[in-house]
């Protein structure tokens, strides 16, 4: 049993037990004890009740450190207005919490904190601080003063009841998250209730957790005659039981201090043995009872769901998005649409569509974290709506769920109060609802419910369905190519780069045809599905195999010979970009590298048209899939495990003179040329057009002669 060396000119102890068990009375009572013997105490009440020094002020509650924060007031707070001198020396301080149902108390704990210290609050002024904590440390705010740098110490306060004992034994766990080994557990505090075999099951489960019982507190009407006077027990009957009872905690905190008492480690019982301890049965220690730890399933996306819902919902024209969360969120989701775009314009400079500052945030800061952000939504919306704007599109990140702000009623306000106005309740917050596909899936579902169910399908009209940089420009007038030798008139790309007159209208396409075999998934069909629209089995075809074969599906009478012309001019032009790239592709070594599961066939196709050797491939990314989804090309060796030094370790072994994909950090170190997959393109075009990009790769030096130059110094 290891003695409690301190390491504190400040002794740091935390009283903890579940809510109602007597944490507060046993807290003022040692306070006032130890402060009657001359030791300089401060004590710091955790619990949103905010009562836990109101015996040491006769009666009176005093004002919180998070009232002072939510105050609105230009002037800093000063430590004086947060820190109250009892009459019996101890200093007095409530951090306080939000109003229940709002916000997050356990986050107040760490913000009263933290502005404790930067009012100058020095723990070294005290021989004693004293947390008074709310008993569930589930919650990592309440567990605040379990961490090293605040309780040296900790004591618990049980009774023989069920969820008294459930509590400590939870508490118990809570230090060993934080202290491992570390012996910091001074003792049990038995504040008896009065129960049949009390005593008995407490003295148990002591025995069982190996920590011992210090003090018996008993059950005693003094309490209440205290309690109506304002003041502690241990004040107004001092010589009392329960005061004696408090004196042996004292000399085990002053022990601590002087080093003559013993600290106890953590080794909580597991749900089993509680279980067990509670029937009265016999406890069998497993030495592995609390290696195991539960774990949340990892996210199969990359991205958090509000981010990607951001980025759906910015390719909806004219509709404004407001990120109801920190600044910081709302930067990212700006700034990761912006960086999106970019690489559209990069990739396709006919592309059409134009910045726009679509996007605004509520701006939450820690105030609203704790008291609950819900007013900055609703000034928000009211700016927004009385301005005019009429589409707009609310979508939650993290913050706001945790807290529990009412989202919904704010908007169903809101659009009572604005007939007309359309709102659009993205509930993403943040990463907890899901992954980057369950944003984008949320987005789809709130556009679908605007959707005319009487509107009557036209069958020379078709939409297309897409989520990718196929939005505007050059690839919608191949799409309006592609469609219209087959007859057919594009409506709109949902749900990108189109208004919300255009998603209301959309059953006017008698079939939708999707880009990505993603929006194939019985998930995303279902969204589709549920307004009466109808979606091919077959997707959009990419390079020239694929959409002759495509195409041939198609004919008629009364569009054959507008396909066959379309055919024709279209391979005209590719056989003709083969030639021109032969020179340049002819016995180069290319490995390529997929993402989510996109079918790379036609990729290789015009690879080995030119010439080019395909010497591996890969399919890469959070959602399992394989390089080619026919057998055109089983002579190239695929890579099946797609973690970065598999894939890194099989190029370094066949040295291509071309990675094409996303293979990041592997370029320069072992002298590859490497560039992104084109972005997805359709028809016949998306081969002419790979053939002149990996040509322009392939001549492109492997570093440019700034670097090398630099290098050389």
């Amino acid at each position: 049993m290891k003695m409690y060396k301190k390491w504190h000119n400040t002794l740091q102890i935390a009283i903890y037990g579940k809510g109602g068990i007597g944490k507060s009375t046993t807290s003022s009572n040692i306070s006032y004890g130890m402060s009657s013997r001359g030791i300089k105490v401060l004590q710091i009440g955790c619990d949103p009740k905010h009562d836990s020094t109101r015996s040491l002020l006769k009666g009176v509650t005093q004002p919180t450190v998070l009232e002072a924060l939510d105050i609105k007031s230009s002037e800093p707070q000063k430590l004086e207005d947060l820190v109250v001198e009892s009459s019996c020396g101890v200093s007095c301080v409530e951090c306080g919490g939000p109003e229940p149902g709002i916000g997050c108390a356990g986050r107040g704990i760490i913000t009263a904190m933290n502005e404790l210290k930067r009012c100058g609050l020095k723990k070294e002024d005290y021989d004693v601080v004293l947390y008074d904590v709310l008993g569930d440390v589930v919650c990592g705010g309440f567990a605040v003063p379990l961490r090293k740098e605040y309780a040296d110490v900790v004591y618990l306060v049980t009774s023989g009841e069920f969820m008294a004992v459930y509590a400590a034994n939870n508490i118990i766990r809570g230090i060993t998250n934080h202290s491992g080994d570390r012996p910091r557990i001074g003792g049990i505090i038995l504040n008896c209730r009065g129960m049949e075999d009390e005593d008995d099951l407490v003295r148990r489960f002591s025995e069982a957790v190996g920590v011992p019982i210090i003090c018996r507190v008993p059950r005693d009407p003094l309490f209440a005659v205290a309690e109506k006077n304002g003041v502690s027990v241990s004040e107004m009957f001092p010589d009392s039981e329960p005061a004696v009872q408090y004196g042996k905690i004292i000399e085990n905190i002053k022990g601590q201090i002087d080093g003559s008492s013993v600290c106890y480690p953590a080794d909580p019982l597991n749900d089993e043995e509680l279980d067990r301890l509670l029937k009265g049965k016999e406890i069998v220690r497993d030495p592995c009872r609390n290696c195991g730890k539960i774990r949340i399933k990892p996210s199969d996306g990359e991205a958090c769901a509000a981010r990607a819902a951001a980025m759906s919902l910015s390719a909806i024209k004219g509709l404004t998005i407001v990120i109801h969360g920190p600044r910081a969120c709302g930067y990212n989701m700006a700034n990761i649409r912006d960086v999106h775009f970019l690489g559209d314009v990069k990739e396709n400079p006919d592309l059409d569509r134009t910045f726009s500052d679509s996007i605004v945030c509520t701006d939450m800061d820690d105030n609203d974290s704790i008291f609950g952000g819900i007013h900055k939504l609703e000034s928000m919306l009211e700016r927004l709506c009385s301005s005019g704007i009429d589409e707009i599109a609310v979508l939650t990140s993290c913050i706001p769920g945790i807290i529990g702000d009412d989202v919904g009623t704010c908007i169903e306000t809101f659009r009572k109060r604005y007939p007309g106005t359309v709102i659009l309740d993205i509930r993403a917050d943040g990463n907890l609802s899901g992954t980057a596909f369950d944003g984008i899936r949320m987005v789809r579902n709130a556009l679908v419910s605007l959707v005319d169910r009487d509107v009557v399908p036209d069958d020379g009209i078709v939409n297309i369905i897409s989520n990718t940089g196929l939005n505007a420009g050059r690839d919608r007038r191949r799409l309006t190519e592609l469609f219209g030798c087959m007859g057919k008139r594009i409506n709109t790309i949902l749900f990108s780069d189109c208004t919300l007159d255009q998603v209301r209208n959309c059953r006017r396409a008698s079939m939708c045809y999707a880009i990505s075999r993603r929006d194939l998934t019985p998930a995303n069909r279902a969204i589709f599905e549920s307004c009466g629209l109808k979606v091919s089995d077959i997707l959009v075809p990419q390079g020239v195999k694929d959409t002759v074969s495509w195409l041939e599906r198609f004919k008629e009478p009364s569009n054959a010979s507008d396909i066959d012309r379309y055919v024709e001019e279209k391979t005209d032009e590719y056989r003709k970009m083969v030639e021109r790239s032969k020179p340049v592709l002819e016995g180069k070594r290319i490995f390529l590298a997929g993402w989510l599961d996109r079918p790379m066939d036609w990729v290789a196709d015009a690879l080995k048209d030119a010439g080019a050797v395909i010497v591996g491939a890969v399919s890469m990314g959070p959602i399992p899939g394989r390089p080619f989804h026919t057998d055109r090309h089983t002579d190239v060796p695929v890579v099946e495990k797609t973690d970065s030094t598999s894939v890194l370790g099989f190029i370094g072994e066949h040295r291509p003179d071309l990675v094409l994909g996303g293979i990041r950090g592997g370029g320069m170190c072992l002298g590859f040329k490497n560039g992104a997959m084109p972005s997805s393109s359709v028809s016949i075009d998306a081969s002419t057009d790979l053939l002149e990009y990996v040509s322009n790769l392939i001549r492109a030096p492997v570093c440019s002669s700034w670097m090398s130059e630099r290098g050389s110094q």
